[in-house]
């Protein structure tokens, strides 16, 4: 925000994406209040990715006419760059496994003293499948491991559950997408988020997704209740169960590409030249 209003008071026309809001208003305090209102009004325009979002911004004081509601995903290209970037194991891994789910988190954070993204509830799935199907995989994109005390946690668990050999964690930072094309199901089992790109990635390739309500998600994601261990499980078991059906609903669902959109507010408010994302 500091280094977006020093652009602003020398005369550049400035934009804000607010990706995700992890606090709670409640504990913003009045003098942080204040500085954000005075700070706000060196901005031009703010994207929130979500309807929470804005209602969170507006709640602090930043201007609604100020405020544009755009959802975070943009289609990427299939790029054999991309395809290729991916480690030889990872393809190894998928090919050798049925069925293959993924999932994603840019690094390992935590959230009302939880794992934020799940990586947890992943571990436990896997060993619930592998008990019915000894060849079920699970591929877990982390390209920035960050807490690795947690990480080191959660692959002794892995071991203690033994799915060495079910559950692999893709740490070199890649695009996602060319795993989520090889997927059978992706999942979000995030207890906190904005939109999540990545489910609109995955049911723009056709490929089912499973996330938590914590928020609003693309059409055509299948929820469950948030850190429910048992819902999240019987949500998977019954997509692969009824997957030709999972698959076929997603014909009826267009994920929008908000590139457009996103160029057009740039134009709008006078072809900004910067944009900071708040994270």
């Amino acid at each position: 925000m500091f280094k977006a209003v020093l652009l602003a008071f020398f005369g550049k026309k400035v934009i804000i994406t607010y990706h995700n809001w992890r606090r709670e208003i409640k504990y913003v305090g009045l003098l942080e209040k204040l500085l954000i209102k005075l700070a706000s009004t060196f901005i031009s325009c703010f994207i929130a990715v979500g309807p929470h979002i804005k209602r969170n911004l507006i709640n602090l004081g930043f201007e609604r006419e100020k405020i544009e509601i755009i959802p975070a995903y943009i289609t990427p290209p299939v790029v054999k760059e991309d395809i290729n970037a991916v480690p030889d194991n990872v393809w190894n891994f998928i090919d050798s496994h049925s069925p293959i789910i993924s999932a994603n988190a840019y690094r390992i954070d935590f959230y009302n003293n939880e794992d934020r993204y799940g990586i947890d509830m992943c571990i436990d799935l896997c060993a619930n499948l592998k008990r019915e199907n000894p060849k079920a995989g699970f591929v877990f994109c982390l390209p920035d491991i960050g807490e690795y005390d947690y990480f080191h946690k959660m692959k002794q668990r892995i071991v203690e559950k033994g799915i060495e050999n079910n559950f692999l964690f893709q740490t070199k930072p890649c695009q996602l997408y060319p795993i989520l094309m090889k997927s059978d199901l992706f999942v979000r089992p995030a207890n906190l988020d904005a939109y999540g790109v990545s489910i609109a990635e995955a049911i723009y390739f056709k490929v089912p997704a499973l996330a938590s309500d914590v928020c609003k998600r693309p059409a055509g994601t299948v929820l469950f209740r948030n850190r429910d261990m048992v819902d999240f499980v019987v949500k998977v078991k019954h997509i692969l169960e009824n997957y030709k059906y999972y698959r076929k609903r997603l014909d009826s669902f267009e994920i929008e590409d908000n590139a457009e959109k996103v160029i057009k507010i740039y134009q709008k408010r006078n072809n900004f030249l910067t944009r900071e994302r708040m994270k």
